[in-house]
């Protein structure tokens, strides 16, 4: 089942990859440039952003994912000749979110090349820790992977997708540091700054820029990991039992 779905991916692989070339440079042209250059940043901005963009690129591809379970609930509703197949149900929507992560960490290694190709010799290759930026990466996704049900399982229809981007997505992306640092945040308000502790894109940005940046200025990278790591098996053990009652497969 899961050969099946990387097929899929194949066929929509160049798409995806021209949007995220769009997105991608709109964000370093304007940030790493234009913004860096009116506002006098750090150097090293243009980095900073890209970065971000690469933790943060799995979280929008989890909308159209949402979209496309709930419209399967309701209508053609694939899932349910998955889940009468001669295996435990959950093993199901592990295939699922196993394939979302792939998918979504095929999405980001593309911007790596990207990103060298439009911040130049702003991207210093040497500066990244690749041992730390693997296993992150896969982990990251996997907590997209797992977001996307968790928050499919509490959408009652289609006619209610418009909360998901207001809702969950735009703010905890906007809120999770794309432009700042927790650092920097909490020294403006350290209230706010902890209460933004409680948002899990805080410690995926925090984690991936001490990788590619360095340590210092950024919450410790292995704090990062273990949150991460709780948070993504605790969303997807809570997705999968809410969807095995939605779907009648308790």
């Amino acid at each position: 089942m899961l050969w099946a779905d990387l097929i899929e991916l194949r066929q929509t692989l160049v798409s995806k990859i021209i949007n995220i070339g769009i997105w991608l440079s709109c964000t370093i042209i304007v940030m790493g440039y234009i913004m860096k250059a009116q506002f006098a940043l750090d150097p090293n901005f243009g980095f900073f952003m890209l970065a971000g963009c690469i933790a943060t690129v799995g979280i929008f591809e989890t909308y159209p994912r949402i979209f496309t379970l709930i419209s399967d609930f309701e209508g053609d509703q694939v899932i349910f000749y998955d889940l009468t197949l001669p295996i435990p149900s959950k093993l199901v929507f592990i295939k699922k979110m196993l394939y979302l992560t792939l998918n979504f960490s095929i999405m980001g290694l593309f911007m790596l090349p990207l990103g060298k190709l439009f911040l130049l010799n702003q991207f210093n290759m040497m500066q990244v820790a690749w041992i730390k930026f693997v296993p992150f990466f896969i982990l990251i996704n996997a907590f997209y992977a797992t977001f996307a049900f968790l928050v499919a399982s509490f959408i009652p229809s289609l006619a209610q997708m418009e909360q998901v981007w207001i809702r969950f997505i735009f703010p905890l992306w906007f809120l999770g540091g794309f432009q700042y640092s927790w650092q920097t945040l909490h020294q403006i308000s350290k209230e706010v700054s902890y209460v933004a502790l409680c948002n899990p894109i805080t410690y995926i940005m925090e984690g991936m820029r001490a990788i590619m940046l360095g340590q210092d200025g950024y919450l410790p990278f292995w704090l990062c990991l273990s949150v991460i790591s709780v948070l993504a098996v605790a969303s997807g053990w809570l997705a999968i039992s809410r969807l095995k009652k939605r779907l009648d497969f308790v």
